[in-house]
């Protein structure tokens, strides 16, 4: 798979933002849902097509997760225990992820989760540099 992953790789994370709620916790509830509809497709025997359409919605859910920065503490633990909890066999998340067209080399969904997990923690620790 080879697809762009978007923004806030190199962003800057932002401080605990006053009454706004981490965006980390809407798009974990969005990739659950989209991971849940497409594993439901195998017991309701959808067709080829729906179930191609349900597994690229879930895996453009997992790259908007990726690359969204944290920007509280509990955010940042909650999508570590997101990413542990539904990746049972090692092979949950999309890997061969590429920032843009120029980059050569794929990457592992993972990769960016925990770039922004630690930009994130930087910043909410004082360690932005």
């Amino acid at each position: 798979m080879n697809m762009a992953v978007s923004a806030a790789l190199t962003g800057s994370a932002v401080l605990e933002p006053l009454n706004e709620p981490d965006p980390i916790f809407a798009a974990i509830e969005v990739h659950r849902k989209a991971k849940a509809a497409f594993e439901e497709s195998f017991s309701r025997k959808e067709d080829d097509a729906t179930r191609d359409r349900l597994c690229h919605l879930e895996t453009q859910a997992a790259c908007d997760l990726a690359s969204i920065v944290p920007t509280t503490m509990k955010g940042a633990l909650a999508v570590l225990a997101y990413a542990a909890e539904v990746d049972t066999d090692g092979m949950g998340w999309p890997d061969g992820l590429v920032t843009d067209q120029n980059q050569k080399l794929g990457r592992s969904w993972y990769h960016y989760m925990i770039k922004n997990v630690a930009d994130g923690l930087q910043a909410n620790v004082g360690m932005a540099g």
